[in-house]
């Protein structure tokens, strides 16, 4: 379980950071974990950036601490870049570490998740996972796939086909040129629920509505929305794949 944002265009970093501190802290929107008691559903195991620097070059930041108590938080509040991906994580598989933490990258892509997938999840050899997540498995089947069918799109439709057994599988998968945001139907339409917020400066996708980004209009993605970005334009489209699966 998690929390995410896909930024794209001139950004701002210090509302994105305050942003996603509310939703780690559970304050920012209610949804079926919280309903009851918000402030309870912490994402308190980890937090991570991704972004390209000026020399087009992905830079992770990571920390296995808890966002609103790590300072090393602050060390981000001034990155430059026109592409982040943003996340906090809650874990349900595999520890609390360094290694667990999203987004993970391999090659010219970064990649985050939102769920579990609670069966086998297979992927080329050439991949060697670092931790012990089921996220980290999906990113390298998800890559395995590419392999195969070069169009992305069509290989995140065809490898997420396979998973029967889970609780949610939202996905950030990025490169340079493009982002992909995946939304797989589930039973939690509120918890993993994405919003797509736009203002003349840029784009953002995020698992709730950021609270402090004035003049953003946001509209509810739905469950089975495939969003491709231009990451160079900002131009975007909306497949649904309902209808396809």
């Amino acid at each position: 379980m998690c929390r995410m944002i896909i930024a794209i265009g001139e950004l701002n970093f210090n509302p994105l950071i305050d942003s996603l501190i509310l939703m780690a802290e559970d304050k920012n929107e209610l949804h079926e974990h919280n309903k009851n008691n918000q402030g309870s559903f912490l994402h308190k195991e980890g937090w991570g950036i991704a972004y390209l620097d000026q020399d087009q070059n992905w830079i992770i930041e990571k920390s296995p601490l808890p966002i609103y108590k790590d300072s090393k938080i602050d060390q981000c509040r001034n990155i430059n870049t026109n592409l982040a991906i943003l996340h906090v994580r809650k874990a349900t598989k595999g520890i609390v570490s360094l290694e667990n933490t999203h987004p993970f990258q391999q090659q010219d892509f970064v990649f985050c998740h939102n769920g579990g997938i609670h069966e086998e999840i297979l992927h080329s050899p050439s991949f060697q996972p670092q931790g012990n997540t089921d996220s980290e498995k999906l990113f390298y089947s998800l890559l395995t796939e590419i392999n195969h069918h070069p169009k992305i799109e069509d290989a995140i439709k065809i490898n997420l086909n396979k998973y029967h057994n889970y609780s949610g599988i939202n996905l950030f998968l990025a490169n340079k040129s493009h982002s992909y945001i995946y939304i797989k139907k589930n039973n939690l339409k509120e918890y993993f629920q994405m919003k797509l917020g736009i203002n003349k400066n840029f784009l953002i996708i995020s698992s709730e509505i950021l609270p402090n980004l004035p003049e953003t209009k946001w509209q509810i993605l739905e469950q089975d929305d495939l969003i491709t970005i231009n990451n160079q334009t900002k131009e975007f489209s909306i497949e649904n794949t309902s209808n396809s699966q």
